[in-house]
C-alpha cells in the first residue's frame, strides 16, 4: 500500500475514534480544508566521482544548482482535542499534487524536472485567544489562535526519481468563527519548512580566514487554507 493511501486511512480512523470517544460536547474538532501552498526551493550540489561531476539528486544534469517544488492547490484536515481551556492538541494532514522545476545556472532559467505528490503529517498544539470581547454567546464566537507542530513530509516522486520522507515542522495561526454549537468556519496561515539536504559551503571570519561548513537546507513553503469545523 502506498504511504499516501495509508496516511489517508490512518487519518480517517483517527477521526472516527476521536468522535466515538468524545465524552463532553465541544472537546473535539474536525476541520477538513482546501487551500494553496507556495513554492519552496533548495540548492543541490555536484560531487566528484571518478574525475567527473555527478549531481547529488538523481536524474538531473550537472548544470542544475537548485530544485523548486512548485506552488499548488492543497487539501487535508485538522483534528483538535482540547486538553485545557486554552490549549489544544492538534493533528494536521495536507496533500498536494505538484511538480519540481530545476534551475540551470548557465541560463538562469527553470524547466520541468518531475512530478511529485506531497503529503505532510504533523502533530502539535494550538493556543486559542478566548477573550470575552470576541464572544457573541457561548456557542457563537470569534476565536483567533496561534499553532505549531512537528512531523514529516513524504514525497511520492515520479519519472524515476526516488521517494523522499523528511523531517518537517509548522508555525502559524488563524481564526475560527463558530456559527452554532457544533459548526463553524476556520482559516489558517502556516509556515511549513521541510528538511531538504545538507550541502557544503564556505564561511569566512573577520580576519579573512575561510573554511568549509556543512549547511542544512530547508524547503520552505507557506500554506493558506480555509475550511469548516465540526465540533463534538
Amino acid at each position: 500500500m502506498k504511504l499516501r493511501g495509508l496516511v489517508r486511512m490512518v487519518f480517517a480512523l483517527m477521526v472516527l475514534s476521536l468522535a466515538a470517544s468524545a465524552q463532553r460536547k465541544g472537546k473535539f474538532e474536525i476541520s477538513p480544508f482546501a487551500g494553496w501552498e507556495s513554492s519552496g526551493s533548495f540548492p543541490v550540489q555536484t560531487v566528484t566521482t571518478g574525475g567527473s561531476f555527478v549531481p547529488t539528486v538523481p536524474n538531473i544534469s550537472s548544470n542544475i544548482d537548485k530544485l523548486r517544488l512548485n506552488s499548488s492547490l492543497s487539501y487535508g484536515g485538522y483534528i483538535d482535542y482540547a486538553i485545557l481551556e486554552k490549549l489544544e492538541l492538534e493533528g494536521l494532514w495536507a496533500h498536494n499534487q505538484t511538480t519540481y522545476s530545476q534551475h540551470d545556472f548557465t541560463t538562469g532559467l527553470y524547466s520541468f524536472a518531475f512530478d511529485s505528490h506531497v503529503d505532510q503529517v504533523e502533530f502539535g498544539v494550538l493556543y486559542p485567544f478566548r477573550f470575552s470581547g470576541f464572544y457573541y454567546s457561548e456557542e457563537r464566537r470569534f476565536e483567533p489562535f496561534v499553532a505549531g507542530g512537528l512531523g514529516f513530509t513524504h514525497e511520492s516522486n515520479k519519472q524515476g526519481n526516488p521517494d523522499r520522507t523528511s523531517f518537517a515542522f509548522n508555525l502559524g495561526g488563524g481564526a475560527k468563527l463558530f456559527l452554532a454549537k457544533h459548526f463553524g468556519l476556520r482559516g489558517d496561515i502556516r509556515y511549513m519548512p521541510t528538511y531538504a539536504n545538507t550541502t557544503t559551503g564556505v564561511s569566512c571570519d573577520p580576519f579573512g580566514n575561510c573554511f568549509g561548513v556543512r549547511q542544512r537546507n530547508f524547503q520552505s513553503r507557506v500554506m493558506f487554507t480555509g475550511g469548516i469545523i465540526f465540533r463534538f
